[in-house]
């Protein structure tokens, strides 16, 4: 079998991918642990039924609450226009374990007529000395591939404990945002 080429810049570019989706994740969370509009609500209604007296200690505490979300969009923000600065280190290591996790993860889940909230989710994570890299819930890994283009369950039903992958780390926090088997992929500097 004939290995496929990778090289920085395609990493880079899976790299930047994961980095979005991580952040697009973490600004739906914002969003959803959000109190400061249901409180805003809960305050207008104390307001106009018993008078300031009730209504006032309820907006102090709705914006607490706003000061809390504002700084959350801020650092989102802030973070986001760093992701394409971002630059990666590519190293071998070897793959420790392939686990499943319970993560507190707040989305929603629609279903035919209705969507309900939850607060976690069971994903696979691929664990290697470094870290820790978890498969996300798209259609297919390594697009830009020929001829090893991948479902998440075709990374986890061909990756064993003990092989050797090719792990894109992010310079500075160490964070792993991809992988790939080196029994597939060579890399070429």
């Amino acid at each position: 079998m004939v290995k496929e080429t990778l090289t920085y810049d395609i990493a880079r570019r899976d790299a930047l991918e994961y980095l979005r989706w991580t952040q697009s994740r973490r600004g739906d969370t914002i969003l959803l642990d959000n109190m400061f509009f249901p409180l805003a609500v809960i305050a207008a209604c104390l307001w106009i039924m018993f008078g300031p007296v009730i209504g006032i200690p309820v907006v102090v505490v709705a914006c607490v609450f706003l000061i809390k979300f504002i700084r959350s969009v801020i650092a989102h923000k802030k973070q986001n226009s760093g992701i394409e600065q971002a630059d990666f280190h590519i190293g071998r290591e070897k793959l420790i374990s392939i686990s499943e996790e319970v993560i507190y993860e707040p989305h929603i889940v629609r279903g035919f007529g209705d969507s309900d909230r939850r607060n976690y989710k069971e994903v696979t994570v691929f664990n290697f000395s470094v870290g820790s890299w978890r498969l996300r819930p798209i259609d297919y890994f390594y697009t830009w591939s020929k001829e090893l283009k991948m479902t998440g369950n075709g990374i986890a039903n061909t990756s064993l404990e003990g092989e050797e992958f090719w792990v894109v780390t992010l310079k500075g926090s160490g964070d792993i945002c991809a992988i790939y088997n080196t029994k597939f992929f060579k890399y070429v500097e």
